[in-house]
Formats: structure tokens, C-alpha cells, sequence
């Protein structure tokens, strides 16, 4: 009896260990069932594609195509160098970098622009002061694949010179009315000599520069004598009769 009742009172466990033990061995038999094995042979290959990133060549191609009348410039004044330059690849697909050098010192970094095929930039760069100039411009990644270093060209140097004037330049320029002695002698021998002015004639300057009298004027001698009437001889002696 007390077998039965605890047989009784535990029956539902007793039902789900039963089927927990059914489930699990179902599974296990399932998974040991044998099944067919296939196998094929291909004889199809696989190519394999490496691309690196960053290193790829455009194909353009950078050179300088400068005049030679202009690598020298003479002057005293600020001027601007221009460095032209040419792409005789392929168009490129980004720009690149440039430097500009002074007496082969860097002056100046900058940025090229995308230049297309066979089409012409340029670099500039402001000359203040004489001296020799330069300009470098780096070809793009990958330039004639060489990827491990940047490849680079260089410009002609372009030289910049002042002549100062000379001190007679300077004379002149401050004096533009000082000219050359020689021709003022030339100007001097094509004058008339000075005519000789007698003195108290209306053109003597120096009756006109001597201040007017305010007193009346005065009979000259001359004047006095012939205002005088003359002395009859005769007179005198019919008077003494």
C-alpha cells in the first residue's frame, strides 16, 4: 500500500522522466543514421586579384617647358617667377605637391592642380630679391611603378639680377633740368652775344629801376639860356646920348 501510494502520488514525474528518456534517445539514433557521400572533381581555377590601395599610377607624366629668355630677369623691383608645366601622360586623378627653392633653400610648399592630358599648369612664385630660383614638383604615386619612393622633377634655376644705377643716373633723376655739359655749351654758342646798351638810353634798366622824384622838375641850363633874351649893344649907348 504505501509503495502504491507513493507510485501514485509521483506519477506525473514519473511521466515526464519517461518521456524526457524517450526524446533523448530518438535523437541520438537519429544523428548515428547513415547517409550517402558524394564527391566531385573540378578542374576549374581561381584567380586571385591584389590591389593596393594608394599606389596605383594614373599614367600622367609632369615635366617643366620653360623659355630660355626667361631664366634671366633683370630688375630692382618685386617681380613673380613662373615655373610652366606639362603634362604629357594621361589626365590625372589628383593633384600633387610642389616646392619652390631660393638659392637652394625652400622658400615655399604648395599644391599643383589636376592637369589634363597634354594640357600645361603652372608654379609661382614672388622674386623680392635677387638670387636664384627653383622649382620642384613631385610626379604622382605609383610613378612608373615605383611605389617605395616619391619621384620627382626639377625646373631650370631662374636667375634674378639688379643693376643699380649709376650716381650721374641718380643726379639726373633728382634734377631733371641738369643735362649734359655739352650741350650747354651747344646752347650757349647758338645765343646772340649781348648788344651794349649806352648808357641813359629808355633801355637802360637802370633809369627804370631808380624810384620817381617828387619834387617838380627843374629847368636845365640849357633851358635857362635860351629862355634869356639877348643884350642889344646898341641899346646902351642911345641911351647914353
Amino acid at each position: 500500500m504505501t509503495i502504491m501510494k507513493l507510485f501514485m502520488k509521483n506519477k506525473k514525474v514519473w511521466v515526464l522522466t519517461q518521456a524526457s528518456l524517450i526524446w533523448y534517445t530518438g535523437v541520438l539514433l537519429l544523428a548515428n543514421i547513415p547517409s550517402e557521400t558524394m564527391a566531385y572533381y573540378s578542374d576549374q581555377t581561381e584567380d586571385q586579384f591584389e590591389i593596393q590601395a594608394g599606389t596605383w599610377w594614373d599614367k600622367s607624366n609632369l615635366s617643366f617647358e620653360q623659355d630660355p629668355k626667361s631664366l634671366e630677369i633683370e630688375t630692382c623691383d618685386a617681380a613673380i617667377v613662373s615655373f610652366p608645366v606639362k603634362n604629357s601622360g594621361f589626365t590625372m586623378i589628383g593633384p600633387t605637391s610642389y616646392k619652390v627653392l631660393f638659392n637652394n633653400e625652400v622658400i615655399e610648399n604648395g599644391t599643383l592642380g589636376e592637369i589634363s592630358e597634354n594640357g600645361l599648369g603652372a608654379i609661382s612664385a614672388a622674386a623680392d630679391k635677387p638670387g636664384s630660383y627653383q622649382a620642384i614638383v613631385d610626379q604622382r604615386p605609383g610613378y612608373q611603378g615605383i611605389d617605395d619612393q616619391v619621384t620627382s622633377v626639377s625646373s631650370s634655376p631662374v636667375t634674378v639680377t639688379c643693376t643699380p644705377p649709376k650716381e650721374e643716373e641718380k643726379d639726373d633723376k633728382k634734377d631733371p633740368e641738369k643735362k649734359d655739359p655739352e650741350v650747354n655749351n651747344t646752347e650757349k654758342a647758338d645765343k646772340p652775344a649781348d648788344e651794349k646798351i649806352p648808357a641813359g638810353s629808355e633801355q637802360d634798366p637802370s633809369i627804370h629801376d631808380q624810384p620817381a622824384s617828387n619834387s617838380p622838375e627843374q629847368p636845365s641850363d640849357s633851358s635857362q639860356v635860351q629862355d634869356e633874351q639877348p643884350v642889344n649893344p646898341d641899346s646902351g649907348k642911345g641911351d647914353k646920348q
